[in-house]
């Protein structure tokens, strides 16, 4: 059943926090958990050998996007201490590309004190890369429609015989004394 998910599926177990030091998970040499199972789809996204990634679980965190790691450590960090869900969005490198990814986590404790947690892996990349797009593209708009704001100040009153072309406004390219278009986005179009 695991094989054929879409996501990533994995599961840890987490040491009880006694047993390791308070800045156990920035600890590439003991990370304070062991890998008890991974899916193929896991080890695929992420491009990793299983074997490696059995004997190395913390390759994830060496993974994590330098900008996203104290975030991944502080949510990994409350998660364990409040035994509360696990979940994070952020950007694993992998290579020379980047992959957006949403982990998701619950936490099990068992008799030992060890805590399991089973969690999905999710890529979210084309998500975040159509959110930026769509930010792009609201931001242009605002800026046009700032442009037109500022347009609509040299509109000059017209009078119910003239248009507007009348009045010469339409003639002019730039704004007086400036490079400035007055049209911008009629200049783009036809530029």
């Amino acid at each position: 059943m695991l094989k054929y998910q879409s996501a990533g599926i994995y599961q840890l177990r987490v040491f009880p926090s006694n047993e390791f030091p308070k800045d156990a998970w920035r600890s590439l040499e003991y990370p304070p958990y062991i890998l008890e199972a991974v899916n193929d789809r896991f080890c695929e996204m992420l491009e990793i050998d299983r074997k490696k990634f059995e004997t190395n679980p913390n390759i994830v965190f060496e993974m994590v996007h330098t900008e996203d790691k104290e975030e991944f450590i502080r949510r990994n960090e409350e998660a364990n201490v409040k035994l509360i869900s696990f979940m994070w969005e952020g950007r694993l490198s992998i290579g020379e590309k980047i992959l957006w990814v949403h982990f998701e986590s619950l936490p099990r404790p068992i008799a030992n004190g060890d805590v399991l947690w089973t969690g999905i892996l999710y890529d979210i990349t084309v998500r975040k890369k159509q959110e930026e797009e769509m930010k792009a593209l609201i931001s242009k708009l605002n800026k046009t429609l700032e442009e037109i704001k500022t347009l609509c100040l040299f509109v000059p009153t017209v009078k119910k015989s003239e248009t507007i072309k009348d009045t010469g406004i339409m003639s002019k390219s730039t704004y007086p004394g400036t490079q400035k278009p007055i049209f911008p986005m009629v200049s783009a179009l036809t530029a």
